[in-house]
């Protein structure tokens, strides 16, 4: 926002939004069933995302310990093919 915007404040429809949505959740909170509600899904989003992301974890651990062993397969190639151009070198 420019100066100009800043001295004049909030404009009248943002200003009427948010306080729809601020009453909204007030009136929502202001209820012991929605909070309890709310409260119950907070705790099931919670369970699920400790569980996927359990699930990720493991996936990458996956994935680093094939990247490991096919690094380690590549280099063993690598070596080999030296060592044997080596060999031929010499043998020219």
């Amino acid at each position: 926002m420019t100066d100009n915007n800043m001295k004049k404040g909030m404009n009248p429809l943002t200003a009427a939004v948010v306080g729809a949505a601020v009453g909204a959740a007030a009136v929502a909170l202001s209820r012991k069933e929605n909070r309890d509600k709310i409260k119950e899904k907070a705790k099931d989003l919670m369970e699920k995302s400790e569980t996927k992301l359990t699930e990720v974890q493991q996936n990458v651990d996956k994935a680093k310990e094939k990247g490991k062993e096919k690094l380690a397969e590549n280099l063993d190639k690598a070596s080999e093919k030296v060592k044997r151009t080596r060999s031929s070198n010499k043998q020219v």
